[in-house]
């Protein structure tokens, strides 16, 4: 049963019990006691705490507060993932991504030219070698 529905069968007894239905100090004391508990009961439902972040372990993709520096679980080292930055939009991407999740962009750091097979940085536009553009 919830809190409020107690509070009201506890008037509601209350009130058969007192004399000529519960008038007077005593109704006043509780129908004022109600009001303050029930204010108190909604001011607390409003209150939500923060979601707080988690880590899965790599070992055993446990669920762990991010901070913890060893899983809860298993106790594995847990690492954080490393964090590179998009080249178009300038995001922070987490390594090992192939693609950035805001802009779409390709997260290759290089590429191979097509046409002597020479490997590049991915931000040059031709090749260091031949000077073929870029495909």
């Amino acid at each position: 049963m919830g809190q409020q529905a107690m509070v009201m069968q506890y008037t509601k007894e209350t009130a058969e019990v007192l004399p000529n239905g519960g008038g007077g100090a005593a109704g006043a004391g509780l129908g004022a006691g109600l009001g303050i508990s029930l204010g108190q009961n909604m001011m607390n439902v409003n209150k939500q705490e923060p979601q707080q972040k988690i880590i899965i372990c790599h070992s055993c993709n446990a669920e762990n507060p991010q901070g913890n520096k060893f899983c809860s679980s298993c106790g594995s080292k847990i690492t954080q993932n490393k964090k590179i930055t998009c080249g178009n939009c300038g995001n922070d991407v987490p390594e090992g991504n192939k693609f950035c999740g805001s802009c779409g962009n390709s997260m290759k750091t290089e590429y191979t030219c097509a046409k002597c097979g020479t490997i590049n940085p991915s931000t040059n536009k031709f090749c260091n070698e031949c000077g073929e553009k870029r495909a």
